[in-house]
């Protein structure tokens, strides 16, 4: 959903495509969750029965529902961009299809380890495409700077927190969230962007196009 409306509100017809491209990545990284907890779910009854109570109630999923649920009313396009391609994805990928995929394979469940493995060349082209238009940002406006790192300082803080109850739910000694959050610095950096403080929470300004 929140590719989706990055998709439908972008300012500019190449920037709907691209997104358009992502949200269905997306879907496919649903549906093919969605067979694998079948499978799963065939083989040991009862599993994933209580997802909706889990993700309604343990607390170590909490936070992340609480990103989740504040970004998809966030209407400011850019806010909007911004939080899911440079904060959200880029920590919740690398553990999902990084970390996790990597403890999968440890663990001896091949088809998942491939299978997270495999989506993962997907947000890859997510994280090449968001940061080309941010480097053309920076390029075409300098003012877009400031306005681009406070939207990032504004999400950090809370989605550090959903990876910290995310890391928790997965067993805090099987994954390794410094990695994931060096992953996450490394492209902001390549984007030309400087390491947020995690301290400003306040409102940030829409970002601007040069003529």
């Amino acid at each position: 959903m929140l590719a989706a409306y990055v998709a439908h509100a972008a300012p500019a017809g190449r920037l709907t495509i691209a997104g358009a491209f992502q949200a269905g990545d997306e879907l496919r990284r649903v549906q093919r969750i969605a067979y694998r907890t079948q499978q799963l779910a065939l083989a040991h009854p009862n599993f994933g029965a209580d997802a909706q109570a889990r993700w309604e109630n343990d607390p170590r999923l909490q936070a992340l529902r609480e990103v989740i649920e504040r970004l998809l009313v966030c209407y400011e396009w850019s806010e909007a961009f911004v939080a899911l391609q440079l904060v959200v994805k880029p920590l919740f990928d690398e553990l999902v299809c990084g970390q996790l995929a990597a403890l999968s394979l440890r663990r001896g469940d091949d088809i998942l380890g491939r299978m997270f493995g495999s989506l993962r060349e997907d947000q890859l082209w997510h994280r090449r495409w968001s940061s080309a238009l941010v480097a053309q940002l920076l390029a075409s406006e300098p003012d877009n700077r400031p306005a681009i790192e406070a939207m990032i300082e504004r999400w950090q803080p809370r989605m550090f927190g959903a990876l910290d109850g995310l890391c928790a739910l997965i067993g805090a000694e099987d994954v390794d969230a410094e990695a994931v959050r060096a992953e996450q610095q490394s492209l902001l950096e390549r984007c030309g962007l400087t390491r947020p403080s995690g301290a400003a929470l306040q409102d940030s300004a829409p970002l601007e196009a040069a003529p």
